[in-house]
């Protein structure tokens, strides 16, 4: 694992001091089809990124989309569950009135 660090300066208006920030970084190898790659080399060259940079910006875009998913499904079966106990609580009050 290495580290990056990154200069994190002040405002020179403000007075704030230069400082630093070491964030660890995870190396790693992906693999790409010759299609692939042309796409992503492509696409990155239209962003104005490299290629790297690319896909670590995709990661995080497709991490927020799958959290985004999740709290959905959440709320969603929050929702059902919320509306089948009013349901059931409608369905008790027209039996006890004889209506069901």
């Amino acid at each position: 694992m290495r580290c990056r660090i990154h200069d994190r300066s002040g405002d020179p208006a403000s007075g704030s001091p230069h400082r630093a920030i070491v964030r660890r970084v995870h190396e790693t190898t992906v693999r790409f089809s010759d299609e692939l790659w042309a796409r992503v080399r492509d696409a990155s060259k239209r962003e104005g990124a490299s290629a790297a940079q690319f896909v670590r910006d995709a990661t995080v875009a497709r991490i927020a989309v799958d959290e985004g998913v999740r709290t959905l499904r959440h709320d969603v079966d929050a929702a059902l569950r919320r509306l089948d106990e009013r349901v059931q609580a409608i369905e008790h009050v027209l039996r006890r009135h004889g209506l069901r």
